[in-house]
C-alpha cells in the first residue's frame, strides 16, 4: 500500500499559508497586504478559496498529529476547526456549486480515498468507494474529477462520480491538477524528462498537448479565473497567458515581504485576492 505521499513522504514540512491582495489590469499584476493567516509551528498547508471568497480551507497538523481541514474567516481573520476526527484529511477543495467540500481521507488502514462533506453538517460520505491511493485531484466540473492516483509512477486518472467509472490518461505526473477556466479540460505537469511540461487534457477527446515547460524545479501553479498561470521560483512569482506569450515573465518578487520559499498557489474565485505557502525553514536565495 502506497501512502500519504501528499507531500514529504518522511516528514510533513513546517509551512505557513499567506493571503495577499491581487490588483490587475490587461497588462500588469499588483500584490499587497500580505498576511500569514497561520503563523504557528507546525503544517499548514493545501489552501482553498471558498467559492464566495468569504474564506480559506486548508489542512493542518496539530500537536496530536492528525490533519484536520480548518477555515481561516477572512473578515474577522478568525480560524475555526472544520473537521475533528480520528483519521487525517488533506487537500480540501470546494465542490462546484460550492455547498460542499472534498477531502483525500487517510482512512485507519491507510487506504486514500474521496471524502465530500457538507457545509454545516457533519456528514462525511465516500465518493469514489472502488479509487483508492489518491494522492492529490481536482474537480473538472460538477461530475468529472482529475485524480493523482499513488501507483508507481504517478497516474493521471479521470473519474465519474455518477458511474464510479475512472481512465487512466498518463503517467508519470506532478501533484498539481488544475482545471482550465473557460475550458473544458484539466492541466498536469507531465515529468517524462529533466524539462518538466504543463500539459492539457481536453476531457472531451483526451487528447494531450503541451502548453508551456515549468520554471524549472518548479511543478506547482494556479489558472487565474482569466486563464492566465502563475507560477513561483526562488520567491519571485511569472505568469504565462497561453496564446499570447512565449515564455514565463516574472510579475512579483517577494523576498523583501519576509516571504521566503514559497511554492502552493491558491486563487480566490474572482482572482482578487491569492494564498501562497511558505517554507518556515527556507532562507530566500
Amino acid at each position: 500500500q502506497l501512502t500519504v505521499a501528499l507531500d514529504a513522504q518522511d516528514k510533513m514540512p513546517d509551512t505557513d499559508i499567506y493571503l495577499l491582495n491581487i490588483k490587475s489590469s490587461k497588462d500588469a499584476f499588483s500584490f499587497s497586504d500580505p498576511i500569514n493567516i497561520t503563523d504557528r509551528p507546525g503544517y499548514d498547508n493545501q489552501p482553498a478559496f471558498l467559492s464566495d471568497g468569504s474564506g480559506i480551507l486548508y489542512t493542518s497538523i496539530h500537536d496530536d498529529g492528525q490533519a484536520d481541514i480548518y477555515e481561516y474567516i477572512i473578515a474577522t481573520k478568525a480560524t475555526a476547526q472544520i473537521t475533528r476526527t480520528s483519521v487525517s484529511e488533506y487537500s480540501p477543495m470546494i465542490v462546484p456549486g460550492g455547498k460542499a467540500f472534498t477531502v483525500v481521507m487517510v482512512e485507519k488502514d491507510s487506504t486514500q480515498r474521496l471524502w465530500k462533506y457538507t457545509f454545516g453538517y457533519n456528514d462525511a460520505q465516500i465518493l469514489l468507494p472502488n479509487i483508492d491511493s489518491v494522492g492529490y485531484y481536482c474537480w473538472a466540473n460538477r461530475n468529472i474529477l482529475g485524480l493523482f492516483r499513488l501507483t508507481e509512477p504517478p497516474t493521471l486518472e479521470i473519474a465519474d462520480i455518477r458511474t464510479g467509472k475512472h481512465i487512466s490518461v498518463a503517467k508519470n505526473i506532478g501533484r498539481c491538477i488544475q482545471r482550465i477556466p473557460e475550458k473544458n479540460s484539466i492541466s498536469f505537469v507531465q515529468k517524462d524528462s529533466n524539462q518538466w511540461k504543463i500539459k492539457e487534457l481536453d476531457l472531451k477527446t483526451n487528447g494531450i498537448s503541451t502548453i508551456i515547460n515549468t520554471l524549472e524545479g518548479s511543478e506547482d501553479y494556479v489558472w487565474t479565473p482569466d486563464g492566465v498561470l502563475l507560477m513561483g521560483k526562488d520567491n519571485k512569482l511569472y505568469r504565462f497567458e497561453p496564446n499570447l506569450d512565449t515564455e514565463w515573465e516574472q510579475i512579483a518578487d517577494f523576498s523583501s515581504l519576509k516571504i521566503q520559499g514559497f511554492y502552493r498557489l491558491a486563487i480566490s474565485e474572482d482572482g482578487s485576492m491569492l494564498a501562497i505557502v511558505v517554507y518556515k525553514d527556507k532562507k530566500p536565495k
